[in-house]
């Protein structure tokens, strides 16, 4: 009766730790996304605000490289760009369903397609190239950078399990909770607008799913 018995105890301990295994890659892209996500709009929005407050409306940089103060925005910018379609990917991979797929990869197409088109506008260019530094242009840039995120960050939902989700992202908010009496005692503001855009990005995103 042992030896009947011992291949369905193996089996049962495969599953289990199968299912272990799984959920900790579940985990842990939950904490991928909510390190990558949850602001996706500053980075693009501080290299337009300082575009704007250095550069005359025209086309920016006239045949010249662009300011170094530009260059180093426009790197974080590109860096977070990568990161979020690295976790797409990874998102992607985990992702049964066919039609979400599709969505996925033409919202990341889409994005991608930003990411060129912010290179474009930022990297030198010779005068008369056409690009439009103007505010208007800019912030309507912006707010396509922030829809077509919100987009991918959707599609997300529908491969993910929601109440591990809510779980890991309430961990994570208490967290950065604590974080307050330090910066209070460190009495400098700036610390607080990394911390409040990440806490409003994370309650958003709670009501959304």
């Amino acid at each position: 009766g042992g030896g009947i018995q011992e291949p369905g105890k193996k089996c049962a301990e495969l599953r289990a730790a199968t299912e272990d295994l799984s959920q900790g890659v579940r985990m842990g892209l939950l904490r991928r996304i909510l390190d990558t996500f949850t602001d996706t709009r500053s980075p693009l929005q501080r290299l337009v605000q300082a575009a704007l407050a250095t550069s005359p409306v025209s086309c920016p940089c006239e045949g010249e490289a662009l300011p170094k103060s530009l260059q180093l925005l426009l790197a974080a910018f590109q860096d977070q760009a990568k990161q979020m379609l690295r976790v797409a990917h990874l998102v992607l991979v985990c992702c049964p369903q066919q039609q979400t797929c599709k969505d996925m990869e033409v919202t990341m197409a889409g994005l991608w397609g930003l990411v060129v088109r912010v290179q474009q506008l930022f990297s030198q260019s010779p005068p008369g190239s056409g690009l439009d530094w103007s505010p208007a242009a800019l912030q309507a840039l912006l707010q396509e950078w922030a829809m077509t995120s919100a987009s991918l960050l959707a599609c997300f939902d529908d491969v993910l399990n929601i109440p591990e989700f809510l779980t890991v992202s309430i961990q994570e908010m208490t967290k950065h909770l604590d974080f307050f009496p330090w910066a209070l005692r460190s009495g400098d503001s700036r610390e607080f607008s990394p911390l409040v855009a990440y806490l409003q990005g994370r309650a958003i995103h709670i009501v959304q799913v």
